[in-house]
């Protein structure tokens, strides 16, 4: 499997990182992975069920929680 990390230790901590920031978003929701033709996609599900999805693509400099924080409002 090719991973972009260098070393185990350095995903953990990356890993570790990325879990604090979406915890700091104090929002419940459900995830799932999908397996999409360019390899799993870690996907965060928020809102009624049987509303419209909306579905949100952060850029390729940034990542899930920052692109999340902005779209809080949106949440409630």
């Amino acid at each position: 499997m090719t991973t972009l990390y260098k070393s185990p230790e350095g995903e953990a901590k990356v890993l570790s990182l990325y879990d604090k920031a979406v915890a700091k978003l104090e929002l419940e929701f459900d995830e799932t992975i999908v397996d999409t033709r360019f390899g799993d996609t870690h996907i965060f599900i928020k809102g009624p069920k049987g509303a419209p999805p909306l579905v949100i693509l952060q850029g390729g400099n940034t990542v899930s929680p920052v692109t999340l924080s902005w779209f809080l409002p949106l949440t409630n």
